[in-house]
């Protein structure tokens, strides 16, 4: 059992940065739907077009409005390409967002990744907080 109380945790922004092709300065992406004040950088960010933010809509209502045990159990499992694909993401933001993003979590490429792990993570980084320990980690 963790004592998160003795860990300390420091939590980080919601958001992230992104490194573009063709640009030196890294682009910002924010959560607008935890961080409100954020929302005209949300839109106006580099990172994925208007239509690539608006299909991230039904991404986030499928993982904030169903817990784990339903996006383990309804969801149908293929992989992590096909599952974006089927939310009509472009290539491009696919390629500079969610594949750094989370192969650097999986170590794995996206199409070797499980779509049901996918919506799991997205659940903990749309709803949940990443945090380091104020010692850090060994």
């Amino acid at each position: 059992m963790l004592d998160y109380n003795a860990l300390r945790l420091n939590q980080f922004l919601p958001g992230a940065r992104v490194k573009l092709r063709n640009r030196e300065k890294l682009a910002a992406v924010s959560d607008p739907l935890r961080r409100r004040r954020d929302i005209i950088k949300a839109i106006t960010s580099p990172v994925g077009s208007l239509r690539d933010k608006a299909n991230l809509l039904p991404l986030f209502y499928t993982v904030i409005t169903k817990d784990i045990q339903s996006l383990f159990e309804d969801e149908t499992e293929t992989d992590t390409l096909s599952c974006l694909r089927s939310y009509n993401f472009s290539e491009e933001f696919i390629s500079s967002f969610f594949a750094p993003f989370l192969e650097g979590i999986y170590l794995t490429p996206l199409s070797k990744q499980s779509s049901k792990m996918f919506y799991f993570v997205m659940k903990m980084f749309t709803v949940g907080s990443a945090a380091l320990p104020m010692g850090g980690m060994q």
